[in-house]
């Protein structure tokens, strides 16, 4: 269904609805994006057709994001990985606690959101640095067994007698070597 004619910012090309949408949701006032859109894009809107331009597109965008950093929340957990993590459960939890109540807001303040960057990459960063450690612990353990079948090789007891077999080659390089044929 088209918008209505009157909702100027609904009828805009859809590279100009997502650069406002960003601007929007980026913390830009409706007074200063209403500016700038006409500066910009040669549109003139009031206000509430730009109250209703982020209920109709910037609103959706937003909870997406949202979903999508709750995923993300959920997935640096320490029980979704096969080790807890070097963060307490209480970190973890107070994290996704976060999270949630953001998901909530219907207008979260932006200082919010980039706060919880930083918090999401230290967390990734304790995860690889965790597989890291068990990787060198895998690689440490197979040396190990390794060490091990090697010194049990050599402490093999010797046979005390050579075979006949054996012996015909050993003479045999022996002659050859001394030259004698």
């Amino acid at each position: 269904m088209k918008p209505r004619s009157d909702a100027v910012l609904l009828n805009l090309p859809a590279d100009q609805q997502s650069l406002l949408a960003e601007w929007l949701l980026g913390g830009l006032s409706y007074q200063q994006a209403q500016t700038r859109a006409g500066r910009e894009f040669g549109v003139h809107a009031s206000l509430p057709v730009f109250s209703n331009f982020y209920r109709v597109v910037c609103l959706p965008i937003l909870q997406a994001r949202r979903a999508d950093l709750l995923i993300a929340a959920k997935s640096f957990h320490p029980e979704s990985g096969p080790q807890a993590g070097a963060l307490a459960r209480s970190t973890w939890e107070l994290l996704q606690q976060k999270i949630f109540e953001l998901a909530l807001e219907s207008e979260p303040r932006v200082a919010d959101l980039k706060a919880l960057c930083p918090l999401v990459l230290r967390a990734r960063q304790v995860q690889l640095r965790e597989q890291e450690l068990e990787c060198q612990r895998q690689k440490l353990a197979q040396q190990e067994a390794e060490l091990k079948h090697r010194q049990e090789a050599r402490h093999q007891p010797m046979r005390e007698k050579l075979t006949q077999k054996e012996l015909e080659i050993i003479v045999a390089n022996v002659d050859a070597i001394l030259g004698i044929n």
